[in-house]
């Protein structure tokens, strides 16, 4: 009716909004939406039972895929908040390149499966034993 309609509409804008405001390109609107409108009809939450209404309890996102533009801008992001660590930590731009490759030989080694027991801090799996110089 009128009243979805205008939530439709509501939404709509501030994800619109909030997609520009992270620099993500706009044609993940239609993803958002469509991801949304499916959670949307699989859960329904009955308070009045116990249940929340918080959706991070029924929905987990398992994973980005490590190519395309989410990746890009993952890739991209991550590199602007190592640099600002690195500077803040008072260590040379010469490591950036080091640790941005570390990360992605890690990200390519390392598949945790949570279900059959495996933990998903990155610690578990790798050990620096020693840095030169």
């Amino acid at each position: 009716g009128e009243v979805w309609e205008w939530t439709r509409r509501h939404f709509s804008s501030m994800l619109s909004h909030m997609l520009d405001k992270e620099g993500i390109p706009d044609n993940w609107h239609s993803v958002v939406i469509q991801l949304v409108h499916e959670i949307m009809t699989c859960i329904v939450a009955n308070v009045r039972h116990g249940d929340k209404t918080d959706v991070r309890h029924y929905v987990k996102v398992k994973c980005i895929p490590g190519e395309g533009e989410v990746w890009e801008w993952t890739r991209r992001h991550f590199s602007s908040m190592l640099s600002h660590m690195l500077d803040k930590e008072g260590i040379p731009d010469n490591w950036h390149s080091v640790v941005i490759q570390l990360v992605h030989e890690i990200m390519t080694c390392i598949v945790a499966n949570v279900r059959h027991g495996d933990k998903t801090d990155v610690r578990h799996y790798v050990k620096v034993k020693c840095i030169p110089g």
